[in-house]
C-alpha cells in the first residue's frame, strides 16, 4: 500500500489487523475519526490515536483469537489462504469484503462500496468490530469533552501540544490493584470476575496471580506483580482474583503492606457443595495427566467418620480463615458475595459489589441470559454473548447421600460461626 495511505491516522490504528480484517477495520473507523479531525487540533489527533490504540491491540488480540478457533472447527484451510493478500498494492478488490482505491492525501481511506459482509470470512470480525465502533465512540466523547475547542486552545506553542499529548498517553499505564477477589476456591471467583469486567470503569488480571501465596512471585517484588496487571486509564479499577489467598495465612499482612485502603471481595457457596467441586477439580486434573486418585468418601470418611485432616474440608471452614483476616482489616473492607445467588440471579448480586467497589450503576439485566445447555448463566454486552469455559458447570463427583448428610452436619457448627461473623445468613445445607 502507499506509504502517504499508510501514514493516515486511520491506516496506523488499522495497521496491525491481518490484511484480511483490514478493509473491515478501515470502513469501521474512518467516519469516526473524521468527526474527530474536525473539532481537534493536531496535537489532539496524535492523542485520540494514541487512546484508541490501546483499544485496538486489546481488542484485536480477542478477534484474531475468535477467527482461529472458527477456521479450526470449520476447516477453512482453503479460505485462510484465500484470504491472504487481499488488500492489493496502492488499489484494489478484496475478494471477500470490501473495495478500496486509493485517493489524494486529503482523504485516502474512503471506503467505496462494500459487497454482503455474509459472504466474508470475517464476518464474525465484523460483529467484533461493530461492538468496538461503540467503545470508541464513547471514548472519542471524553476526550473531546475534555478538550477546549476555543481558538485560544490551538494557539499554544509544538512543545506544549507534544507534552500535553504525551502526558495523556503516559496515563494509560500497568496499576496496582484497587480490588482483589480473595477467595474461596470453587465458589465462583471466576464468574464474579467476569462479571465486573462487563463495568466499563473496571479493567481485570487475565490470570490468577498468585503472587502473595507463592514464595517465589512475591520474592520477584511489585514491580514484577504491577506487570501482571492489565493497562488501565485514571480512574478505572484494577481488580485481580486468586482464590488461593482466602486459606493462605500469610497472605493478609502482604496484602496489607501494599495498601492498607484495597477493597476484598469474598464469594462463598455451600461448604459441602464447594468441597465437592474441589474434588471434582482435582479428580479431573489427575485423570487428565493418567494419575490415579481414590474416591471421594475415602478420603472424606474415616471409619466411618468425617476425616478433619482432609485438605478440601478445611478450605471449607470459612470461619477460620476470615478470622485471620479480620485480624488485619476492617470488616467493612471485605464485601461477601453470595456464589449460590450469584448463578441463580446475577444481577442482585453485582449491584451490591459496585456499590462496595464505589462504582457508578453500569450492568444491568439486560446483560445477563440463561443458557440452557450449560446450566447457567451467560454474559451478554453489545450483542456479544460470552460464556465461562467447559469446566464451569463439570458434573460433579458422586456422592452418596448417606455421607453428604454427614457432611452437612459436620458443617453446621463452623457455618454458623461464619454468619456471625459477617451478619448474614446463607441458604446452606
Amino acid at each position: 500500500m502507499a506509504p502517504e495511505l499508510m501514514q493516515h491516522p486511520v491506516m496506523l490504528l488499522c495497521g496491525h489487523f491481518p490484511q484480511e480484517l483490514l478493509c473491515v477495520c478501515v470502513l469501521r473507523l474512518n467516519k469516526t475519526l473524521k468527526s474527530c479531525e474536525s473539532a481537534s487540533s493536531p496535537a489532539h489527533q496524535q492523542t485520540v490515536a494514541r487512546k484508541l490504540r490501546v483499544i485496538l491491540q486489546s481488542n484485536g488480540r480477542a478477534i484474531k483469537r475468535k477467527e482461529r478457533k472458527k477456521r479450526r472447527r470449520q476447516g477453512e484451510r482453503r479460505g485462510r489462504k484465500a484470504l491472504r493478500g487481499n488488500i492489493k498494492t496502492h488499489f484494489g478488490t478484496n475478494q471477500r469484503g470490501c473495495e478500496i482505491e486509493e485517493l489524494p492525501p486529503d482523504d485516502p481511506c474512503r471506503i467505496i462500496t462494500s459487497t454482503n459482509p455474509y459472504k466474508s470470512g470475517s464476518f464474525m470480525t465484523l460483529l467484533v468490530l461493530l461492538l468496538l465502533q461503540t467503545q470508541l465512540s464513547v471514548c472519542l466523547r471524553e476526550l473531546r469533552s475534555g478538550v477546549s475547542r476555543s481558538p485560544a486552545a490551538y494557539s499554544t506553542s509544538s512543545s506544549s501540544s507534544s507534552s500535553s499529548s504525551s502526558s495523556s498517553y503516559n496515563a494509560t499505564k500497568q496499576r496496582l490493584p484497587g480490588a482483589i477477589i480473595i477467595g474461596v476456591r470453587k465458589g465462583g471467583t471466576r464468574a464474579l470476575l467476569e462479571m465486573l469486567n462487563l463495568h466499563p470503569n473496571v479493567e481485570v488480571a487475565k490470570a490468577e496471580v498468585h503472587y502473595f501465596n507463592v514464595e517465589e512471585h512475591y520474592r520477584r517484588g511489585l514491580a514484577w506483580y504491577r506487570a501482571q496487571m492489565p493497562l488501565t486509564l485514571p480512574g478505572q479499577l484494577t481488580v485481580e482474583k486468586t482464590p488461593g489467598y482466602f486459606a493462605a495465612p500469610q497472605v493478609p499482612a502482604r496484602i496489607w503492606d501494599m495498601n492498607p485502603t484495597i477493597r476484598l471481595l469474598l464469594i462463598v457457596r455451600d461448604p459441602a457443595e464447594r468441597l465437592v467441586s474441589d474434588y471434582t477439580q482435582v479428580l479431573h486434573n489427575r485423570l487428565t495427566r493418567h494419575k490415579p486418585y481414590l474416591p471421594l468418601e475415602e478420603l472424606l470418611l474415616h471409619k466411618g467418620h468425617i476425616d478433619p485432616g482432609y485438605k478440601a474440608l478445611q478450605r471449607s471452614l470459612y470461619h477460620q480463615h476470615l478470622a485471620r483476616w479480620l485480624e488485619v482489616f476492617p470488616r467493612e473492607q471485605i464485601h461477601v458475595v453470595d456464589g449460590d445467588a450469584l448463578i441463580r440471579d446475577p444481577f442482585p448480586e453485582l449491584r451490591k459489589a459496585e456499590r462496595f467497589l464505589n462504582l457508578p450503576p453500569r450492568i444491568s439485566p439486560n446483560n445477563f441470559y440463561y443458557n440452557t445447555t450449560k446450566g447457567f448463566y451467560c454474559l451478554l454486552s453489545a450483542g456479544h454473548d460470552k460464556c465461562l469455559d467447559e469446566s464451569k458447570g463439570r458434573p460433579h463427583a458422586p456422592l452418596s447421600t448417606q455421607a453428604f448428610k454427614k457432611l452437612c452436619r459436620y458443617f453446621r457448627k463452623p457455618n454458623k460461626l461464619f454468619f456471625e461473623m459477617v451478619g448474614r445468613l446463607f441458604s446452606w445445607c
